[in-house]
This record gives C-alpha cells, sequence and structure tokens, in this order.
C-alpha cells in the first residue's frame, strides 16, 4: 500500500487532539527513510493501523504513541516535546519504547522492554511485527540482517507476544514464519 493510501485509511474518524499528534509526527519525520523506498511515515502509519484496526486498540493513548514511538530515538525531540503535544501518559510510552542503542539485539534494551509497562510491550510489539513484515522483501539484499532480526523475534518478542495479547502473537509469529520461512517459527514460542 502507498504512503497516500495509507493515510487516507488512518485519518478515519480521529480525535482532534490524535489529529495534531499525526500532524506532528508528519512535521517530524517528513524526510526520513527507512530500508528501500520504505518512509518512516509508512511505517508508522501502518502501525497505527495495526494497532487500531488488526488487534483492535481504541485507547487515544495508545494510538498516539504508536504514531510518535520513534520521535525521541530518531528525532531532536524530547518526552516534553511529546507531552506538550499530547499529554504525559503518551510522553512515557514514548520513552519506554525508545532505544538507547542501534544494535537490534541489545540486552540492555531487551531487559528495557521487559521492564516495561504492558501498555509499552504492546506498542513494541506492534513495531516489531511492522518491521518484521517490512523485512521480507530485504531478504535477497539483506539476508543475514533479515535472519538475525527473525531470530531476536522469535527468542525474545515472540514468547512476550504469547504472554500478552495471543493475536498479536500469532500475527507475530506468521510474519515471522514469512520472513524467514521457517515452519517451524511458531512451535519455538507458543508456551
Amino acid at each position: 500500500m502507498t504512503e497516500k493510501e495509507l493515510i487516507s485509511q488512518v485519518i478515519v474518524s480521529l480525535p482532534d487532539r490524535t489529529r495534531r499528534v499525526l500532524g506532528y509526527a508528519q512535521k517530524i519525520h517528513a524526510e526520513q527513510k527507512r530500508f528501500g523506498d520504505d518512509t518512516q511515515l509508512a511505517h508508522l502509519y501502518r502501525c497505527f493501523l495495526i494497532l487500531r484496526d488488526e488487534i483492535g486498540g481504541q485507547d487515544p493513548d495508545m494510538l498516539e504513541a504508536i504514531l510518535l514511538h520513534d520521535s525521541i530515538e530518531d528525532q531532536p525531540v524530547t518526552a516534553e516535546d511529546i507531552e506538550h503535544i499530547s499529554n504525559a501518559t503518551v510522553a512515557s510510552l514514548v520513552e519506554e519504547l525508545t532505544s538507547p542503542v542501534e544494535k537490534i539485539d541489545d540486552p540492555l534494551f531487551l531487559q528495557k522492554i521487559s521492564r516495561s509497562s504492558d501498555k509499552a510491550k504492546l506498542l513494541k510489539l506492534v513495531d516489531r511485527l511492522d518491521n518484521v513484515r517490512s523485512s521480507i522483501p530485504l531478504k535477497a539484499v539483506m539476508p543475514d540482517f533479515v535472519k538475525r532480526y527473525s531470530d531476536v523475534t522469535i527468542e525474545f518478542f515472540l514468547p512476550l507476544a504469547y504472554t500478552l495479547d495471543q493475536q498479536l502473537a500469532k500475527l507475530l509469529q506468521a510474519a515471522v514464519t514469512d520472513a524467514t520461512g521457517e515452519a517451524d517459527a511458531d512451535t519455538r514460542s507458543d508456551p
């Protein structure tokens, strides 16, 4: 789906404050690219749609936090900036999701996530789901990265998903299976 098609789905029935947060996310991530032709905004829109439409998340604080989840990490943005545009709850959730390092398997960040609130864990899993899905086209050009990313997802994030939300866990499991081509990804994670 194109970025334009994604945003048309995101803006359906948004409250005013969430529209303001969306505008802020669009402003601060406007030029940011991800892998290949993917943009940061497309990632944020997909995460929003996963949370709202695929797992039924309707909490405005959660929806706003997913739109801003990479803002402190990737932009010159502070928790105070987020609190100003939204509220303290959203700022706190974004801080919980902020990684101090770039490594995908950093033990300190994985520990931070394991100690975070259930809401922050759920948001991180939504982010992870989109990242795994987005990694599938990269298999041909970055096979080692996709393999390591999938391995960390299987070892750490899938078990976490099964403790929080069965539906999200199944979506993540299917994405990992698609990314790795390993049909047994599900048997290594389901407690």
